[in-house]
């Protein structure tokens, strides 16, 4: 009997933690304190930027139907630090997806607070940004967020306001390698 109640309370916690996973306000549903390699679809990923925190998901808990991946920072001491989705447009429709990004960002997020349409026009390159130094507000732990357009992708990155101190216990874990 105490088995079944063992597994009863068990079940609930994995359902109710779930529940609790796509109810997150950060984008695509990560959230803050849960460990990337909790999620089924996240491995650890080891690209120079961030070694041994940066992890590489093939879906998120709240996925968007049109960012094929997802990358995510997360410092163990911290939290979740960062947030990046990207895709690959179809031939010719890298502009026109750029675009739809930056207007469902901006209906959560507002405008952007600086833009490259320049650099758009000229190369088909761009950049959105919402910083808090040009008067961005983030919205739950988002700190700030910049969306890419380059020639064979698009990247969405949202820096959550723990991205400071990740780099700090990054930091001091290598000074303490020392």
């Amino acid at each position: 009997m105490k088995q079944v109640h063992v597994f009863t309370v068990i079940v609930m916690l994995c359902l109710g933690s779930s529940t609790v996973l796509a109810e997150s306000d950060n984008p695509f549903g990560f959230e803050t304190q849960t460990h990337p390699l909790q999620y089924e679809y996240c491995k650890k990923e080891e690209p120079h930027f961030a070694k041994g925190h940066a992890y590489r998901c093939r879906s998120a808990p709240r996925p968007h139907p049109d960012f094929q991946r997802y990358m995510v920072m997360f410092v163990e001491e911290v939290g979740l630090c960062s947030i990046t989705a990207g895709t690959i447009p179809e031939y010719n429709s890298g502009l026109k997806m750029f675009k739809m990004f930056q207007t469902q960002i901006a209906n959560k997020y507002g405008p952007p607070t600086s833009n490259d349409d320049e650099k758009m026009r000229k190369n088909r390159r761009a950049e959105m940004r919402w910083e808090p130094h040009a008067g961005f507000v983030g919205i739950g732990d988002i700190q700030s967020i910049r969306l890419n357009l380059h020639p064979r992708s698009i990247i969405a990155s949202f820096w959550l306001v723990t991205f400071d101190e990740c780099w700090k216990a990054i930091d001091q874990k290598r000074a303490e390698a020392f």
